[in-house]
């Protein structure tokens, strides 16, 4: 627990001084990558285990394992841990930003509970590993949502990020932008 938690918080530091260098997104789908990688990874140790060693729990721990829970706790930390709470400051309207990020911390931490108390009834039920592999599937599906649908904020001001939300979701700006790409419409 110790060594989870300071490989936890090393990273997250290192997450806050990686997010201006390289980007919210490309640590995004990096740190995905590496969890769906590892996720795997893990799931492929837990079937050796099952077959090389049954009934010795002890094998069960393999350096490997070890390895690729570190990368994820890594990749976690980097990634999924920090950068949705700085994005959500930075995404969430000044004039609403209270409320919104209570209600989306509560969701959140709501979710966080439920899998976590989920986990160990779902991995025996369906198996140890494959529940690894479905964080890595959720992991490898949030790759094409950070790289279609999440705005990258790196170097934009709170106010040029709050205009561009409201330049696209004003109904005159979306005339003029269709009008300047594709002519009039009338």
């Amino acid at each position: 627990s110790f060594a989870v938690g300071a490989v936890q918080v090393f990273f997250t530091l290192a997450s806050m001084l990686l997010v201006d260098f390289a980007g919210r997104k490309v640590l995004l789908v990096i740190g995905s990558v590496v969890l769906s990688l590892s996720g795997a990874m893990i799931g492929v140790e837990f079937i050796l285990a099952h077959f090389y060693c049954p009934s010795n729990s002890a094998c069960r721990f393999s350096p490997m394992a070890i390895v690729c829970f570190i990368l994820y706790i890594m990749a976690f930390s980097i990634a999924w841990g920090a950068i949705p709470w700085l994005m959500m400051s930075e995404l969430i309207p000044q004039r609403v930003r209270g409320i919104s990020s209570g209600i989306v911390t509560a969701f959140n931490w709501s979710l966080a509970t439920i899998i976590t108390g989920a986990f160990t009834p779902y991995s025996t039920a369906v198996r140890p590993w494959f529940a690894w592999w479905t964080f890595a599937l959720f992991m490898v599906l949030s790759i094409p949502f950070v790289l279609l649908l999440l705005p990258e904020t790196k170097g934009h001001s709170l106010e040029e990020i709050e205009e561009l939300f409201e330049r696209h979701h004003d109904p005159k700006e979306k005339d003029k932008l269709i009008e300047s790409n594709y002519g009039s419409v009338n």
